[in-house]
């Protein structure tokens, strides 16, 4: 191993501090040669330099013919894998694992099974008296053992080069002596770097030494290395198998396990409102046509024409009036599965007071459907609660849920009674009469919850024909006569017609194309009021959504910051397995894994059983609105798009530590030790 020229400098704050100025020497390949000086003089930042994991600023170190400090980070690891074993001053063992863990590690990092491991590290356990310990953690073994541990763990992979960094500064007289005996021995098939402020105790064993002082070399006894001897790697040792740390994974999720759950918790409460976000976005708009079609009025609309009369100004002036037979033809044109008729509205208006039983209400809404035969559509099995009218329809109404609350139950039988007065003008002759509607409650519907006043159906088609035999004594005709042939200047004359839609289907497409004529004016009170409900539906979504990113970017930094603090409480074990060379890959999986999995597992237990949790929201909001409105599941598509969210979330966790440089610098938490 030659150094060439080498230069190491450190930036302390805003200064750059230059340790190492100029060093250059030349180890034979072979021996066991020491680095001497005071503290502060370079020694540990060249050993630092001479395993790989610390670039130096300029300068060479050849090995082999080739230059480590051009190495990439992953032929650093490599090297450090397979050729370099390293013995720090505190001896650098995972404390809480076993000795034979400790023993087998670096073979861990090659790739090696447990059992293959064992039979290797077998006979170097047994050879330093450590082979009764096997099971026994490390932190429980004396100074003396914890040094042949860490001589063991660094031969294990048979390595050409040995480092150790004050290997015997924390050892007692004997264990020292014993220490420096076991590396005199190794270095007899290897080269042994040694640093050392005890040269009174090393002396005897060293080959040849070089003395820092202030980052300069001032004094060089090493002999020269006349072999002329390449060392290839041996095949074996480039292996590219993953590493065996499962051990090391288990006990990380182990010592985690309350931010593990917490994690999870967090995980499991964005997943859960990521079910029922999705599931209201998608159901809310079906659950408010479902339910607004359930509803009688559905299929009715008012229609009239509006004209401008004055278009100047801010205010623009209009009127509304029925419309001609050419008008009502061109609404039939878009949808042939509807009828229009002039309205009664002036002999029943949309709002007037009953009685039931005898007893007054106040007003109730009046609602004229073309017939009841949609009652017998199937779509209304299990909503209508009585028995579906038959017979004469002007003899029965079908009330809402509404109107039979006020009749304290379900008012099947129940008598209704109308009482109209009735003053008629034309020219000179006037005509009063009484209209009195008798009906009795064939059915109670329970209908679009939206629509929550109380509601009379009645059939319009009975009406008109009742009209129709209405005997007057002054006037000629009949009520209904007079509104088909009375002018708009009639009190008689409604300013609409009324559309009857035959299914919901073409209520539907009707109201739809009936958009895009000019001056046509048609109004559904069940459609504007489904189209309220959904507008309000959309709104509470874009309400939702912000709160949902404050809690998904809250999910984000809880796991971010339980995965660094996991970091940082595990750094030192992160750090000796870096200097033994680590994957940067298996760092990063060791330090992700546990906050990935409990991040998943949060998102399964919410997403995978959806259903269920979703069949009790809707029983919620059966119970709150009438009305389901979260979709009955989830499409796969949503559950897989979540499941990556809540995978990829805990990558939040790698951008403190990775560009903070934690992991490209964890040698510094050793050196720092």
């Amino acid at each position: 191993m030659e150094v060439r020229d080498l230069h190491v400098e450190y930036r302390i704050g805003k200064r750059r501090v230059e340790i190492l100025k100029g060093v250059s020497f030349s180890f034979p390949k072979k021996g066991l040669f020491a680095v001497y000086g005071p503290s502060g003089s370079g020694k540990s930042t060249l050993l630092a330099v001479l395993s790989g994991y610390l670039r130096a600023k300029s300068g060479k170190v050849i090995e082999d013919g080739k230059d480590l400090l051009r190495l990439s980070r992953r032929g650093r690891e490599r090297r450090l894998r397979t050729r370099v074993g390293i013995i720090r001053q505190g001896f650098d063992l995972l404390e809480g694992k076993s000795v034979f863990y400790n023993a087998a590690l670096p073979l861990f990092l090659l790739g090696w099974g447990k059992r293959k491991a064992l039979e290797a590290v077998r006979p170097l356990l047994e050879k330093e008296g450590l082979l009764p310990s096997l099971e026994k953690k490390a932190g429980l073994l004396s100074g003396g053992e914890k040094a042949r541990l860490a001589l063991v763990r660094a031969l294990v992979k048979d390595p050409e080069t040995i480092l150790a960094d004050e290997p015997t500064g924390n050892l007692d007289g004997n264990n020292a002596a014993l220490a420096m005996s076991l590396l005199k021995e190794c270095s007899k098939e290897r080269l042994v770097i040694l640093v050392s402020h005890d040269e009174q105790l090393s002396r005897p064993y060293v080959d040849g030494h070089i003395r820092l002082y202030d980052g300069v070399v001032v004094e060089a006894d090493l002999p020269v290395d006349t072999s002329k001897e390449v060392r290839k790697m041996k095949g074996k040792r480039w292996n590219f198998r993953p590493s065996r740390l499962r051990d090391f994974l288990l006990e990380e999720f182990w010592k985690g396990k309350g931010k593990m759950a917490l994690s999870s918790a967090a995980s499991c409460l964005s997943a859960l409102l990521f079910v029922f976000s999705a599931a209201f976005e998608e159901g809310a708009e079906i659950s408010i046509k479902e339910e607004s079609r359930l509803s009688l009025s559905y299929l009715s609309f008012s229609y009239s024409i509006v004209e401008a009369i004055e278009g100047n100004g801010p205010v623009s002036l209009t009127r509304s009036r029925r419309p001609s037979k050419e008008e009502e033809e061109e609404l039939l044109l878009l949808e042939e599965d509807v009828q229009v008729v002039p309205s009664l509205s002036y002999y029943l208006p949309s709002r007037y007071p009953v009685e039931v039983n005898g007893f007054p209400f106040d007003e109730v809404e009046l609602v004229p459907i073309g017939s009841f035969s949609y009652l017998n559509d199937p779509i209304w099995s299990g909503r209508v609660i009585g028995e579906i009218p038959t017979g004469n329809p002007l003899s029965y109404c079908v009330v809402n849920k509404e109107f039979a609350s006020l009749v304290k139950g379900i008012p099947q039988g129940a008598k209704v009674m109308i009482e109209r007065e009735i003053h008629l003008e034309e020219g000179d002759l006037t005509e009063d009469f009484s209209l009195g509607l008798e009906f009795f409650i064939a059915a109670t519907i329970d209908e679009f919850s939206f629509l929550s006043t109380p509601r009379l159906y009645y059939s319009y088609a009975a009406l008109a024909g009742y009209l129709k035999n209405v005997e007057f004594k002054t006037m000629a005709g009949n009520p209904y006569s007079h509104v088909e042939e009375s002018s708009d200047a009639s009190p008689v004359s409604s300013y609409s017609s009324l559309v009857f839609a035959e299914s919901p289907e073409g209520a539907e497409e009707l109201y739809a194309e009936s958009k895009a004529l000019e001056g046509h004016s048609l109004t559904s009170e069940a459609m504007a009021s489904a189209e309220s409900f959904a507008e309000l539906s959309s709104s509470f979504i874009l309400l939702i959504e912000p709160f949902f990113l404050i809690l998904l970017l809250g999910t984000g930094f809880v796991m971010a910051s339980l995965a660094y603090s996991s970091f940082l409480s595990r750094k030192r074990d992160f750090a000796i397995l870096s200097s033994l060379g680590a994957r940067h890959g298996d760092l990063l999986a060791l330090y992700l894994i546990p906050v990935f999995l409990s991040s998943l597992l949060g998102a399964l237990l919410a997403l995978c059983p959806a259903s269920f949790y979703l069949s009790l929201g809707r029983s919620y909001f059966l119970e709150a609105t009438k009305m389901p409105l979260l979709a009955p599941e989830l499409p796969l598509t949503s559950i897989i798009f979540g499941l990556l969210i809540f995978a990829i979330l805990p990558l939040v966790g790698l951008i403190v530590p990775y560009f903070r440089g934690s992991f490209r610098n964890l040698h510094e938490e050793l050196n720092r030790e």
